[in-house]
């Protein structure tokens, strides 16, 4: 028997005689050959033994077959069958084998059409019409006044009034006006459903201040709002007035309302008044001498009168150690210090104990008392990718290798230790609840502040600073220095997230989401914020922020990088960070606000609490704080 049944058979014998479908031929091997239209061919050997009646089926193969292709509308695709390409579409597609075969196509900005399609082969020629379905919705807006540049994920694409098609998936429209405020907006897009956003009025563009202050190097607020130290340019609404505040440690505060014109640029100048108050020192031995900020006062045994900001004394005399310190008068106190130098033995055997407790492998303590360990990354992966849940559209997949070995310290920077540098600073509070103890994390601290903390603590640990500094301003980096500094994004984001064998965690814990029990400080049930989304089966007993290394360390011996206070880093912010691998990168060389990385006690959401969050600021946060890096030479 054959199949197809009108299949010719025909023997490769000597001796043979046939019968209808039947052979009758002598014991041994034979070779039969079947073909049939629209078959391969067959060559099939058999022996025949002694049995009176012997019964052979063969079956033939079908020729492949081919498939016209017709899409609607008419656009360039690309034709996969049990995913393999073959070729372009619409038009002719041959060579199928015959069968149920699962199909592809895939059409740039339709929905891939996917089916289970029998090709009966025998090279027949079959047709498949396929109406495309659009992966797009219609945005359609416009903006008062009219005429602005519509962006859709970074591309100019039209003015208002405008009708757009937009991809399918979360995607960032801005809208940009000479004159006006740049529009920004997150949208997530569903293809075939239109979303309408109506008028968008665009504010006026903020006119521009330029605050100095005599002497430089104050603190300037506007509103609620920090802004800096002077000389600094404040960006601000030409709608209304604005209350400038100037503070400077050791002179009095002063305030002044000023309007702006939309656009344009002036300047406002200030002077400080100090504000004096006296520092009572007595020295053992009595006659010790004495430098104030580098100046030589002479007898160290006096009474002075200072401004109320801190000053470096330093105390010696030959034979003893020199001692130096960190003092700020306070306003209607006079402070008193009793200060007994050391002999230079005994100076010398403190010195080596705390070498020695700093030498253990891996590991280096500050002059503030910062734990700090040592990490060898190399090659790392940022972001997120693009079909995982929860990806925001900036957190973009990319290579950084990190080659130089680097310290990060193991806890953030406390109240207590960033108030050694900056004494009446004040972290705030929370609905009534306090963020100032000593051993929570200092919070509302701007990103200058945390970088001229790097600087100063650079200067008590005798390395050289990172960030150079002249008249309150930043001006540049010292990529090579040894000295105290924000860790990068992509340090951060490394040692953030424990790796498998297979791949990235999503989040510091692991991937599981909501988090386990005390994995770190997060908006929960005890939570003071009533603005916010909480976890409902998580308790973490505080209501702000809770002390440092409160919760369990993560696999790199890494405390609070889940909740407690979002973190400063190094980087200028950018919304679509380079693809092409980077060596130790440290961001791009400018831009308006500096990135934030990590969750704080006001997250909660599965998008917050991802290692790869990233977003930005440029002002102080309640729930901002910031831990400290350096490179290891």
């Amino acid at each position: 028997m054959t199949f197809p049944p009108d299949a010719e058979v025909a023997l490769d014998s000597w001796l043979k005689i046939n019968l209808g479908n039947n052979w009758l031929v002598r014991p041994g091997n034979h070779l039969f050959s079947i073909n049939a239209p629209g078959y391969n061919n067959l060559t099939y050997p058999y022996q025949v033994t002694d049995a009176r009646i012997q019964k052979l089926q063969l079956s033939l193969t079908p020729l492949p077959g081919n498939l016209e292709v017709i899409l609607t509308p008419e656009k360039p695709g690309e034709i996969f069958i049990d995913d393999k390409s073959y070729g372009e579409v619409p038009g002719m597609v041959t060579n199928i084998p015959a069968g149920l075969r699962q199909a592809r196509i895939e059409v740039d900005r339709y929905l891939d059409y996917e089916a289970e399609l029998k090709i009966q082969g025998q090279g027949i020629l079959e047709k498949l019409e396929i109406a495309l379905v659009p992966a797009w919705a219609t945005l359609t807006l416009t903006s008062s006044p009219v005429g602005a540049d519509l962006y859709v994920e970074g591309k100019l694409v039209g003015k208002t009034p405008q009708s757009y098609q937009v991809l399918q998936g979360v995607r960032q429209i801005q809208l940009r006006n000479k004159g006006y405020k740049t529009w920004d907006k997150e949208i997530t897009v569903t293809a075939g459903t239109p979303i309408n956003i109506g008028e968008v009025p665009l504010a006026k563009a903020d006119g521009t201040v330029i605050i100095n202050s005599t002497p430089p190097g104050a603190t300037v607020s506007v509103g609620n709002n920090f802004y800096g130290r002077t000389p600094v340019e404040v960006s601000l609404s030409p709608t209304i007035k604005h209350r400038v505040s100037l503070m400077k440690e050791g002179y009095k505060n002063i305030a002044q309302d000023i309007a702006v014109e939309s656009a344009k640029t002036s300047n406002l100048s200030l002077t400080l008044e100090p504000e004096m108050s006296s520092v009572n020192i007595t020295v053992v031995p009595k006659d010790a001498q004495m430098l104030i900020d580098g100046r030589f006062e002479g007898n160290a045994n006096r009474n002075v009168s200072l401004p109320t900001h801190a000053h470096e004394f330093t105390i010696f005399r030959e034979g003893f150690a020199t001692y130096r310190t960190l003092i700020t008068p306070r306003k209607g106190v006079e402070k008193r210090y009793t200060i007994r130098l050391k002999t230079e033995e005994f100076a010398n055997r403190e010195a080596e104990q705390k070498r020695r407790k700093d030498a253990r492998k891996g590991y280096i303590t500050t002059y503030s008392g910062q734990e700090m360990k040592l990490f060898n990354v190399g090659k790392i992966t940022l972001g997120t990718k693009e079909n995982l849940q929860g990806r925001r559209a900036n957190e973009v997949v990319r290579d950084v290798v990190l080659e130089t070995p680097f310290y990060m310290s193991t806890k953030e920077v406390t109240n207590s230790q960033f108030r050694e540098f900056l004494g009446n600073h004040d972290s705030g509070k929370f609905g009534g609840e306090s963020l100032n103890e000593a051993d929570q994390p200092v919070a509302s601290v701007s990103w200058f502040e945390s970088v001229l903390y790097c600087n100063w603590l650079s200067r008590r640990d005798g390395l050289e600073k990172f960030y150079l500094i002249k008249h309150g301003k930043l001006f540049g980096i010292n990529a090579e220095a040894n000295g105290y500094r924000l860790p990068t994004e992509a340090e951060w984001e490394a040692l953030s997230r424990p790796k498998s064998k297979q791949s990235l965690s999503i989040f510091p814990w692991g991937s599981d989401y909501p988090p386990p029990q005390n994995t770190g400080n997060f908006a929960d049930k005890s939570s003071s914020n009533d603005r916010v989304k909480k976890l409902e089966d998580y308790d973490d007993s505080f209501a702000v922020a809770s002390p440092v290394g409160s919760f369990q360390k993560n696999i790199n011996d890494l405390y609070d990088m889940a909740g407690n206070t979002s973190e400063w880093v190094h980087d200028f912010y950018e919304h679509q960070p380079p693809t092409v691998t980077s060596y130790n990168y440290l961001g791009p060389a400018n831009g308006k606000s500096r990135t934030v990385k990590g969750s704080s006690w006001m997250s909660s959401s599965y998008e917050e609490l991802k290692s790869s969050y990233r977003t930005y600021s440029d002002a102080r946060r309640v729930d901002l704080g910031f831990r400290i890096a350096r490179y290891a030479r």
